[in-house]
């Protein structure tokens, strides 16, 4: 009965002490920004809003943090060394740093922005501190020739991904672009643990950067434990369930084999011979047992040590099921989001195209019009494409004249002077079109284009200029 015990509470202890060991410091954060500062930024950010959010994430990390900001196009420059944010400058050092971003540098080198903030990271962030890279990027990884840029890209994907979940660097993935490289963001995010975001407008980054700000509030406040295999904490299953079984037959083999243990000297036990002396009220007095000979727990010795090698070399076929496990997944989830992919773009392509066909059938139909011909076959035409756009929720995106100009949906075709306030539609050239995706709510099909009022005085500035 004594060694059964022994067995149960160190089974006990096999089941808990693996998992207090795996749960990390909590509180402490390091986080280095890792900013895309090529000349291709400027498509999608043409206003320069970028820094200015950026700057207000800054500012809602959590107390116990410190943040590095680096921005890369062909060169890495590290604009902000690792600062805590309860610092009395650190606002004033974020827009310090941030203003460097001007999205003027040619190339861009995302593999070399992400290995500088993994050796910034392992050199100067806090050892008992989380770590995490939060990449804000259109996704291209530019460096001029085809072969480099293949090599930077196997690098980014397997070298530098590998490196930072042993570091336990968590990547999020902020891609700003339609024309990204989705696959490599996603396999980069997944493989370190963290998460990839698209933001394809630039009023869609506030949102996503929250996003980034609420797992990061959550890794501070150990809400979350770090995983041990980032591909599978994607998985359906999940990390815990994985852990915990290898942790169950870990303690299971061991504990069989104390059993067995426990079984032998038993059987020992049993068979000794009890010496009986005179009975007192009914006692029986039993003689103490002599001490098992050394040949006996040589022999004893030698049946554990039988028994701990079969439950290892089970433990071993065990590790190595779950890594081929683990590699099966992974390569899943990379190719159904490709296939996913391609998908989605072969909707938007037709999509479009629908809409190209609305603007020639109203130009058809108008001119017929002016020529008094008749039209009849071209307005049903035009009234079926509708309904199948209606159908495929395709919407105009409403915009009159005399609205606010929008950068995120609207792109300026000229620009007017008037007497009255700058920025104002002025005039519809082409209309745009949005569809709604579920899951991912309105895509951009076709922004509006549109004229915009300008100063009177500006204008005349610009005719004194020229």
């Amino acid at each position: 009965m004594t060694a059964a015990r022994i067995a149960i509470l160190l089974l006990t202890c096999a089941l808990q002490l693996p998992l207090c060991a795996q749960t990390p410091p909590s509180g402490a954060l390091d986080i280095f920004l890792v900013v895309d500062n090529s000349g291709s930024m400027r498509q999608v950010d043409p206003d320069l809003l970028m820094p200015c959010t950026l700057s207000t994430f800054a500012g809602r990390l959590p107390l116990n943090s410190q943040l590095g900001i680096l921005t890369f196009d062909k060169r890495v420059n590290v604009v902000l060394d690792l600062t805590r944010t309860t610092s009395k400058q650190f606002q004033d050092d974020v827009a310090a740093g941030l203003r460097n971003v001007n999205y003027e540098g040619s190339r861009s080198d995302l593999a070399g922005g992400v290995e500088r903030a993994i050796y910034e990271l392992r050199q100067r962030g806090r050892s008992d501190a989380r770590r995490a890279i939060v990449l804000v990027t259109d996704g291209i990884l530019d460096l001029g020739s085809r072969s480099a840029t293949d090599r930077k890209t196997r690098w980014l994907r397997e070298d530098l991904a590998a490196e930072a979940r042993s570091l336990g660097v968590s990547i999020f993935a902020v891609t700003v672009s339609q024309a990204a490289d989705f696959e490599l963001t996603l396999s980069l995010a997944r493989t370190t643990g963290g998460e990839y975001y698209r933001a394809l407008a630039p009023a869609q980054l506030p949102r996503a950067l929250t996003q980034v700000n609420e797992r990061l509030t959550k890794m501070a406040g150990n809400s979350e434990s770090r995983p041990s295999n980032p591909v599978i904490a994607k998985s359906p299953i999940g990390p815990s369930i994985l852990v915990r079984q290898l942790i169950l037959g870990s303690a299971i083999a061991i504990t069989f084999a104390l059993l067995v243990l426990a079984a032998v000297l038993s059987r020992k036990r049993a068979g000794r011979p009890r010496m009986f002396g005179q009975e007192s009220e009914g006692a029986t007095i039993e003689e103490a047992p002599p001490e098992p000979s050394l040949s006996a727990l040589r022999e004893h010795g030698t049946a554990v040590s039988h028994e701990l090698a079969k439950a290892a070399s089970l433990l071993t076929q065990a590790n190595s099921q779950v890594r081929q496990f683990q590699t099966a997944v992974e390569h899943y989830a990379l190719s159904n989001y490709k296939v996913l992919q391609a998908a989605d773009e072969q909707c938007f392509t037709l999509a479009r195209e629908c809409v190209r066909l609305l603007d020639h059938l109203n130009i058809m139909i108008q001119r017929a019009e002016q020529q008094g011909e008749p039209c009849n076959s071209l307005r049903d035409a035009r009234s079926r494409l509708c309904s199948v756009l209606e159908t495929a929720q395709i919407e105009e995106m409403p915009v009159n004249a005399g609205d606010i100009f929008d950068a995120a949906v609207q792109t300026p075709t000229s620009a007017i002077a008037s007497n009255g306030p700058e920025g104002v539609v002025v005039e519809v050239s082409r209309k745009g079109y949005t569809m709604k995706v579920k899951g991912r709510g309105d895509v951009i099909l076709r922004a509006s284009e549109v004229a915009v009022s300008t100063s009177q005085l500006a204008k005349r500035r610009a005719g004194g200029t020229q």
